[in-house]
């Protein structure tokens, strides 16, 4: 039987890749840093690869290079603010997020279709929907609402099922990492906003 440890220097060096600058990107985002957004980045890119040529999970591809494009944006948003040179953090009403999550669960179930029958994807509707939360949950973090932090760790509980089916452990690994580092994000950020 295979060890643990073979397993995990069997993994591809686009799982590390992820794994290590996916990391760095977490901390400096938790910190409220904009140079988290270049290591994501990066991270992104290597992602994005394991993800539709290894794994075969489209929409979680997509979603990484979708990442890339949030990165640029990210670095100019959070610098583009008033006098202070960042976007304040703030928050929107429930009603918002209601709508959001209705979005992401309708888009999920109609992506899947399109993932299953057309491209083969893996864990369609899984991968369609946690796809859709990120991305908003991307949005959200790029314009500074505090609010990001609970659509980040609803889907990183999600993508512990999705990557441990598929073999990915580093990306299991780095998803126990995220969920944890999301909720200490969402309470550093509410302490920064109350401190306003």
């Amino acid at each position: 039987m295979e060890t643990l440890f073979q397993q995990l220097l069997d993994l591809s060096f686009y799982q590390w890749s992820a794994l290590v600058f996916g990391l760095i990107y977490i901390y400096f985002a938790v910190h409220n840093r904009s140079i988290c957004f270049i290591f994501g980045l990066i991270s992104s890119a290597f992602w994005a690869y394991e993800s539709y040529f290894i794994l075969n999970l489209q929409f979680d591809a997509f979603l990484q290079l979708f990442y890339v494009l949030m990165s640029i944006w990210g670095l100019i948003a959070w610098w583009s603010g008033q006098e202070s040179k960042e976007l304040p953090i703030s928050s929107v009403p429930f009603e918002i997020h209601a709508l959001l999550v209705l979005l992401c669960i309708s888009s999920g179930i109609a992506l899947a279709y399109i993932g299953e029958r057309y491209l083969g994807t893996n864990m369609a509707f899984l991968d369609a929907f946690t796809t859709g939360l990120l991305i908003v949950a991307t949005i959200l973090l790029v314009r500074r609402i505090i609010e990001n932090w609970l659509y980040f760790i609803i889907a990183d509980l999600i993508y512990l099922y999705i990557y441990g089916k598929s073999g990915a452990y580093l990306f299991v690994f780095i998803m126990i990492v995220y969920t944890i580092m999301a909720i200490l994000g969402f309470k550093k950020w509410q302490a920064i906003k109350e401190s306003i």
